[in-house]
């Protein structure tokens, strides 16, 4: 009997130091539950593992012997975050805010209009253009983009 609880005993040893325990949190360290962990390994960026965080923010993965591995971690509202653990056993990844992705619509007739189908000169700003101004405001970025552009401007 003994021999049996002895033998258990350094399964579970052996079977936890070539286990991963990946701990994820957000900005304000409270556990992220839900976030999409991947084990990568290092020479060829292949995803090995995958698993979910639990309530408590965990994930467990099982490691290869041996190797270079990375871990990748996604989750909504928040920006991917990716980690070298070949040395590890156990990481506390702290997860930063994602940037907003939104678009925004000024219209007079309160709904989105095609700039073909308004009465008005239409302009668009894309992502790079606005990246590469850095406007401190919105108005800034109209009057980089020469805007207003009325009669008598």
């Amino acid at each position: 009997m003994r021999v049996r609880v002895l033998y258990f005993l350094l399964l579970s040893i052996a079977a936890s130091a070539s286990e991963l325990n990946v701990i994820v949190i957000d900005p304000s360290s409270a556990a992220v539950s839900g976030a999409h962990v991947s084990l990568i390994r290092g020479s060829d960026s292949k995803v090995l593992r995958t698993a979910v965080t639990s309530a408590e923010g965990t994930a467990q993965i099982a490691l290869p012997d041996s190797g270079s591995f990375r871990v990748r971690v996604l989750a909504p509202g928040f920006a991917a975050e990716t980690l070298d653990v070949s040395a590890q056993r156990e990481v506390t990844i702290k997860l930063r805010l994602a940037p907003t992705s939104e678009t925004v619509v000024v219209t007079a007739t309160r709904t989105p209009v095609t700039g073909e189908a308004a009465a008005a000169d239409v302009n668009t700003l894309t992502a790079e253009q606005l990246t590469t101004m850095n406007p401190a405001a919105a108005a800034d970025a109209g009057r980089f983009a020469g805007w207003p552009r009325h009669a008598g401007a």
